[in-house]
């Protein structure tokens, strides 16, 4: 059954990149009962592999990882895709000013609301690849 307002017939792929099984879980689980189809990958390099080999319409990814950590993962993806990625992380004032730079991507703190995770992505994906919305990627409120 299709939710009203949308008028695409495929549920939006989302890619989640996250070494955490609980927390890769969390976000699956949330995205799915949402009607999104999710791919999990524990590495940032498993995360480059599956991209590469199947490109998607968002990336939520971790940033700090064993075998390729998040900023890997976003710069091999940027060399050919715009896709927005949200980056959800504990330790988002260590990378703030780093993040900051990439193009049509956001950062969420851990531990994160639920409703609030779920807001961005739906507002990323009204952006879609190119990041025509401004803004899409500054938490409500700050502008």
């Amino acid at each position: 059954e299709e939710p009203p307002g949308f008028l695409i017939t495929e549920p939006p792929r989302v890619l989640i990149v996250e070494d955490d099984p609980q927390m890769a879980e969390l976000i699956g689980t949330l995205l799915q009962s949402n009607w999104f189809n999710c791919e999990i990958r524990r590495s940032g390099a498993q995360g480059i592999q599956a991209f590469s080999r199947d490109p998607v319409d968002l990336i939520i990814t971790d940033l700090r990882m064993s075998a390729g950590d998040g900023i890997s993962l976003i710069e091999a993806i940027r060399r050919t895709s715009q896709a927005p990625v949200i980056i959800v992380t504990g330790f988002a004032n260590d990378y703030a000013d780093r993040v900051r730079f990439l193009d049509n991507v956001a950062l969420v703190s851990k531990p994160f609301e639920r409703q609030v995770l779920l807001d961005l992505v739906e507002r990323a994906l009204d952006c879609g690849n190119g990041g025509a919305r401004e803004g899409w990627n500054s938490p409500p409120g700050q502008d």
